[in-house]
């Protein structure tokens, strides 16, 4: 009897860690975004500021990336691509940029750039 109530307990704990795993609709691809609501990010330090010419450390990096658009992006292989800029010149004593921004862009609050 004692062998058949653990044998059963057993069961029934497999069968529920087994319902626990099944997938739900954000996992198979079928879940719809939504707009709004809370994004809670932890990191082991907190940013000295939020501006990212003043601060050196790199958690201020990760989280303005999360605040602020660049006018560029860095690849992993270094080179530079277009991101808020469209395209840029040099100018050739390679002292001045030229930023042509995308149309379009908007801040948080809707207005234009």
């Amino acid at each position: 009897m004692r062998t058949t109530t653990r044998s059963t307990a057993i069961l029934l704990l497999l069968v529920a860690a087994t319902a626990a795993c099944g997938t739900s609709a954000a996992q198979t691809g079928d879940a719809q975004p939504t707009t709004g609501g809370a994004l809670t990010f932890a990191t082991a330090v907190e940013p000295d500021c939020l501006d990212p010419a003043v601060s050196a450390r790199d958690v201020t990096g990760v989280i303005n990336r999360n605040i602020f658009d660049s006018l560029v992006r860095q690849a992993p292989d270094g080179s530079f691509h277009p991101w808020l800029a469209e395209r840029w010149e040099t100018a050739p004593d390679g002292r001045a940029y030229t930023f042509h921004l995308r149309s379009g862009v908007r801040f948080h609050d809707g207005t234009t750039l």
